[in-house]
């Protein structure tokens, strides 16, 4: 993973690094799949990765893509655990963008019957279609949502579902990696106070705490037998080689 970080560092400062004068930018989304306690983490991975794949083959996706410039991504897949709320699978994708600003707003057109907007056309502005001026994370959101329950799943909260920011950092954090490098590959260095990661409930089984060690060995054998087989990092084709 520390070799990993490395490489989404340089491909990042390569491609700042060309684009400067064009202003070309790097944005960290994350998505965060609908859950509750009494999820079993194989069957949110399952519906997760239906989701995924739906995202980026969107039509509504793919010409938002060509609006802001979306060039190329790295994604990672995390997944975490509270004692309040279960499994928390999630996705920080790292985008790399030409025509992507903090002002950026995209002319959509409101799909009723599916509840999401798509990019407005030359036809739609023909027939006097109402048009929509919105942020970037709104749409996203929009999409985002209907995948998750064409999937199966709930409708993610407006608040938790989707987050989509500017990442530009590109300073010496940990072994010369990028703070967002980092964010993307190193889970096992992440704290919080609400719930642990794979590597925290794997100590946990050695706790005293009798109770918290049989609890951790039930989670980390779920984790274990839902993960196993499936690729934390995930580049869009060729980009990496690209850049």
């Amino acid at each position: 993973l520390e070799r990993k970080a490395k490489e989404i560092t340089e491909v990042q400062k390569n491609f700042l690094d060309a684009g400067r004068e064009n202003h070309w930018s790097t944005w960290m989304l994350t998505l965060t799949i609908p859950h509750v306690r009494a999820d079993k983490l194989d069957d949110l991975m399952t519906k997760k990765s239906s989701v995924m794949s739906d995202f980026h083959a969107h039509s509504a996706i793919k010409k938002l893509k060509a609006r802001i410039g979306w060039k190329g991504y790295v994604d990672s897949s995390e997944v975490r655990h509270s004692p309040a709320n279960g499994w928390h699978p999630h996705h920080h994708i790292l985008g790399f963008f030409t025509n992507m600003h903090p002002n950026t707003r995209v002319q959509c057109v409101y799909d009723e019957k599916r509840d999401y907007y798509r990019i407005a056309t030359q036809e739609d502005k023909k027939r006097g279609v109402k048009l929509h001026k919105i942020e970037v994370q709104k749409y996203i959101y929009q999409i985002f949502a209907y995948l998750c329950v064409k999937n199966g799943l709930k409708r993610p909260s407006i608040e938790h579902g989707v987050d989509f920011r500017e990442s530009d950092d590109i300073q010496d954090y940990l072994t010369k990696q990028s703070k967002i490098a980092h964010e993307l590959t190193a889970e096992h260095n992440k704290k919080s106070s609400y719930s642990r990661s794979q590597w925290e409930i794997l100590r946990d089984c050695e706790s005293d705490n009798k109770k918290l060690a049989s609890y951790s060995k039930a989670l980390f054998c779920e984790f274990s037998e839902a993960i196993k087989g499936r690729a934390k990092l995930h580049w869009s084709p060729d980009f990496m080689k690209l850049w």
